[in-house]
């Protein structure tokens, strides 16, 4: 059987080719796996994929192997701002053995890619520098294209520094301040083991059968294991996706399907996604499974819930929520969108660093998407909501979230809302508002307070950093937090009062 590929125009045609293509962009957003993508007319996607199985295909051997990241310690090499891309187009061709039946052969488990991307030049040069890793980049096909001059540029691949994953093209002639540039790359990848990130394999049993279905982990630095980027949350842009896929599978992503349809080999299907809003490349999400689904709507919002065929009836619970969580957010935040808010943290041990750290290798980074991480600035943000109060603070949040929105933000651009939000008064007493809540972004783990009764009318109070299972060398011994403390002088008392302790202090 001959199967269709990217370069095979006969087999399988495409709207893309080596120059642009304009598009017309709607406003959807995404949450990955739990994807929620709300625009006019717009749809949120639930995949559920349960109980994971491994026994998979034969892995081609003309592929690179694929090692596991355990240098952690690797310094970043972070990406220069010379040139800000605007929009992805990605064509992915997966030959992915679903089902008994389906084989690839050699192919099975592999991706024939290609990225058309945009950019602008903000500063002269003849160097493009892209994230990847363990891709396999078609030198002879690189096309540079000036949307602005309408000429075509020669471009070759220079380096491959994959210490640091890190690809650097140069051109002949330089690119030009303020000019516009598409540049396309066809490229090959692989669905890698199950539990592996980029794009990787899972599956299930139906019977004595085991199925199996391709889906996506970008977060938070994977995006370049599925396609050549600028792989960086700063730089945004809009994304399209087209994935080729087996006959009886479904190909979902962030964005509502735009179009699809039955190739000449009647044995591939090519679905279309619309464009996705601007957007961090690990926000992007594809997958590729046959199963079934469960839908709703709130407003014109299309909710669908994927799960195994064993399992989809056990997914109703989901439907029912998703539309009330959606209802609302839209209502706290006062926004028709659902936005992906992203609290950059860390994970409360000593051993890792605050919330509002500079990231310098790649275990900073995984330790800035750690499940800890969003718990610590989750108690921090509740913690906050109870000494600005609960109006005040969803005021804050309402004016952060549109001052920044497809923007990026740190924590002192966060305590600037606060600041603003509060104009004279400080619920911080005589403690400034600023190094206050810097206490809680800036030091490692968490506050312990003992509290020593001196007579009927007076307790002392005084703090140090919990060292929990820590040896006493991870434990600072000069941190100290802003703390509020609530209580009550007797039962008989509705409100609580509130006292801020900074260092140690004497409380009557």
């Amino acid at each position: 059987m001959v199967h269709p590929t990217l370069d095979n125009p006969s087999a399988t045609k495409t709207t893309n080719s080596d120059h642009p293509v304009k598009h017309r962009i709607n406003l959807r957003r995404c949450l990955l796996f739990y994807l929620i993508v709300p625009a006019i007319p717009v749809f949120l996607l639930v995949i559920g994929f349960l109980y994971l199985m491994d026994t998979p295909p034969v892995i081609p051997t003309s592929l690179p192997s694929v090692a596991q990241q355990r240098s952690t310690e690797v310094l970043i090499e972070r990406l220069p701002h010379d040139l800000k891309p605007s929009l992805y187009i990605i064509t992915m061709q997966t030959f992915l053995p679903y089902k008994q039946g389906v084989d690839f052969g050699r192919r099975n488990r592999t991706v024939d890619a290609y990225v058309l991307m945009s950019f602008h030049c903000q500063k002269q040069t003849n160097k493009i520098i892209l994230n990847a890793y363990d891709l396999i980049i078609d030198e002879n096909k690189l096309r540079l294209y000036d949307q602005d001059t309408k000429e075509s540029l020669a471009v070759r691949l220079a380096e491959t520094r994959n210490e640091t994953q890190v690809l650097e093209f140069v051109t002949e002639q330089p690119m030009l301040f303020g000019h516009n540039y598409s540049m396309k790359i066809n490229y090959g990848t692989r669905i890698l083991e199950p539990g592996d990130r980029g794009l990787f394999l899972a599956s299930y049993q139906i019977g004595n059968e085991t199925r199996y279905h391709m889906v996506s982990q970008m977060q938070p630095i994977f995006a370049r294991r599925v396609f050549p980027c600028f792989d960086e949350p700063e730089f945004k842009a809009e994304f399209q996706i087209v994935v080729i896929h087996p006959q009886g599978t479904t190909a979902v992503s962030n964005t509502k399907l735009q179009s699809m349809k039955t190739l000449r080999d009647k044995n591939w299907l090519r679905s279309e996604f619309h464009p996705t809003p601007k957007m961090s490349t690990y926000l992007l999400a594809v997958a590729v499974t046959d199963f079934p689904f469960i839908e709703t709507y709130y407003r014109d919002i299309r909710i669908r819930v994927y799960a195994q065929p064993n399992h989809i009836n056990y997914t109703y619970h989901v439907l029912n929520i998703i539309p009330k969580a959606l209802n609302y957010y839209e209502n706290y935040f006062d926004i028709r969108e659902t936005q992906t808010m992203q609290v950059m943290g860390m994970d409360e041990s000593l051993t890792k660093p605050p919330l509002s750290s500079k990231i310098i290798n790649r275990s900073g980074v995984f330790s800035a998407f750690e499940g800890l991480t969003y718990h610590k600035g989750a108690a921090v943000l509740r913690q906050l909501e109870r000494i600005v109060g609960a109006d005040q603070f969803q005021l804050v949040l309402r004016d952060f979230i549109l001052e920044h929105i497809y923007d990026n933000a740190d924590s002192e651009d966060f305590i600037k809302s606060i600041i603003k939000s509060l104009g004279k008064s400080n619920p911080f007493g005589k403690h400034d508002v600023y190094a206050s809540i810097k206490t809680w972004t800036h030091n490692k783990g968490f506050p312990l307070i003992t509290v020593t009764r001196l007579n009927s009318t007076s307790i002392q109070l005084s703090q140090r950093c919990y060292s929990g299972k820590a040896s006493e060398n991870q434990v600072p011994l000069n941190h100290t937090w802003t703390i509020p403390l609530f209580f009550k002088r007797d039962f008989a008392q509705k409100e609580s009062d509130v006292a801020m302790l900074h260092g140690n202090d004497t409380r009557k």
